[in-house]
């Protein structure tokens, strides 16, 4: 069993590979500390090549205590296909946990496809976390455990 969890990146400031805003980065520093708070480790911890997205990962890995480098790959960014992302994370399914820090469209496209062979629609949003289970990366028959808003990290930080 693979925990897979799905991070769109902090909010950022409008322009293309714009850094995190305060905002953002007080943000994610909240849901960093409430992943922490439930007991979560990372095994494995991927970002997307930009730069909003890296900050993001940065801060959770200094949040949960991560100990080992942040994966970096051009199969996070925003328009890629989710088999695409999946293919290329079938080389570390030995992680029991992964994370993933990226954008949307993708994000909402890996976890739909986890979860089912139909599209479905899931709002993923900036900071937030969502935990998806499965046995295998492409069959579509992934559990979702939970889905939190930025929110209600935050009231769990």
């Amino acid at each position: 069993m693979t925990e897979i969890y799905l991070m769109q990146h902090g909010n950022a400031f409008p322009d293309g590979d714009s850094p995190l805003s305060e905002e953002g980065k007080n943000k994610v520093e909240a849901s960093g500390t409430a992943l922490k708070n439930l007991g979560i480790q990372f095994d494995l911890i991927l970002s997307s090549t930009k730069k909003r997205s890296q900050e993001t990962a940065k801060i959770i890995k200094k949040e949960t205590f991560h100990q080992k480098e942040i994966l970096e790959s051009e199969l996070i960014k925003p328009k890629t296909p989710a088999e695409d992302t999946l293919s290329f994370l079938q080389n570390h399914i030995d992680q029991a946990r992964i994370l993933i820090v990226g954008h949307l469209p993708s994000l909402a496209e890996i976890a739909s496809h986890l979860l089912s062979p139909t599209h479905i629609n899931i709002q993923i949003q900036n900071g937030g976390c969502t935990r998806i289970d499965t046995n295998s990366l492409m069959d579509h028959t992934g559990t979702l455990i939970w889905h939190l808003t930025p929110e209600q990290l935050k009231g769990l930080s």
